[in-house]
């Protein structure tokens, strides 16, 4: 990626505001030498609020750029070439577009190797949303979660993120309700297995794993 493109995309927002605030604040300084003080502050607010309003808009419009780039990128395995481009949009954006850049980051920096890196980006979609909005991205982020700490011998933890996301509707369900079953059975819970596998059965009726988890039940 060309240099200045690349500091460009790691570049905060608040220093680009502070740029764009000090060029208002040259145009005002000169502005109130010709007209009256009271008129050149309504004035002022007026260009302020539009200009920030645009600066907004732009903003967002970069950052959803930056996540179509990075996505082109992951999909032709340029996983480094990737990672900037989610960084800078994890940093326009906020709402479900930021978790989908931080998700989308973390998945990267695992691809890396990464692993601390791609935690906090895992944990910092959380930060960006909550169970309560029951969206599919805090559910996946949970999910890899859950996976690290599992890897991590912490089940304690792997528990309470696959319960969370076991708890969120979304294509991520039946993964963390397998995931929790599968802890059960290895910490010899097997009435709380059972009761995960129920649920499983009830949620998706049609699965490939039906019969296999039916004898389970039995």
């Amino acid at each position: 990626m060309n240099p200045e493109r690349k500091a460009k995309l790691r570049q905060h927002p608040i220093e680009r505001v502070s740029a764009w605030a000090g060029q208002i604040g040259s145009w005002i300084e000169g502005h109130l030498r010709f007209v009256g003080l009271g008129t050149s502050l309504i004035l002022v607010v007026v260009v302020m609020v539009v200009g920030l309003s645009v600066y907004w808009s732009y903003e967002r419009e970069s950052g959803l750029a930056a996540i179509r780039s990075g996505f082109v990128e992951m999909s032709n395995d340029q996983i480094e070439r990737a990672i900037p481009y989610f960084e800078s949009a994890a940093d326009k954006l906020d709402g479900h577009a930021r978790r989908l850049a931080l998700l989308k980051l973390g998945e990267a920096y695992e691809k890396q190797d990464q692993p601390g890196k791609a935690l906090q980006a895992y944990e910092g979609v959380l930060k960006n949303g909550s169970t309560e909005e029951a969206h599919y991205l805090v559910q996946f982020a949970l999910l890899r979660l859950g996976k690290a700490a599992e890897e991590e011998g912490d089940t304690e933890l792997a528990r309470s993120r696959y319960t969370e996301a076991a708890e969120i509707e979304g294509p991520g369900q039946l993964e963390a309700l397998l995931a929790m079953a599968k802890i059960l059975e290895q910490e010899d819970d097997g009435e709380g297995a059972k009761s995960y596998y129920r649920k499983y059965l009830d949620s998706e009726v049609n699965s490939p794993l039906k019969e296999v988890i039916e004898q389970k039940v039995d």
